[in-house]
């Protein structure tokens, strides 16, 4: 996966507007995008989905992303724009998309697939 300058709106709770938006490198795979926000001093890459902002997962490396991004996107709720029966349908299939990632060998607290 190849990296480029990239702008697009986080949906964070933060009140700050410097932190609703991210500038920076990173990767559009549709329907998410790869980027690399500034955590309390910890470096990974973040899987978001790009009609809502909100973050899906955490990744060490730009590799593990992208794998992320392709176990994810076998989930076709990611296809729906930010609404409330996204977020409806994202909290039934929360089970299943986390047995998915956890079977494809990602382990959480690594950030890294095994």
């Amino acid at each position: 996966m190849k990296t480029t300058n990239i702008s697009f709106n986080l949906n964070t709770s933060t009140n700050n507007p410097e932190n609703r938006t991210y500038s920076g490198r990173g990767k559009v795979c549709y329907p998410f995008v790869v980027h690399r926000p500034k955590f309390d001093g910890e470096q990974c890459w973040v899987v978001s989905h790009l009609a809502s902002g909100r973050q899906t997962f955490r990744a060490k490396t730009l590799k593990d992303a992208q794998k992320l991004v392709n176990v994810l996107a076998q989930f076709s709720v990611f296809l729906l724009p930010e609404c409330e029966e996204f977020y409806l349908r994202c909290s039934r299939e929360t089970p299943n998309i986390v047995g998915a990632i956890r079977a494809s060998g990602y382990n959480r607290d690594s950030r890294r697939f095994e």
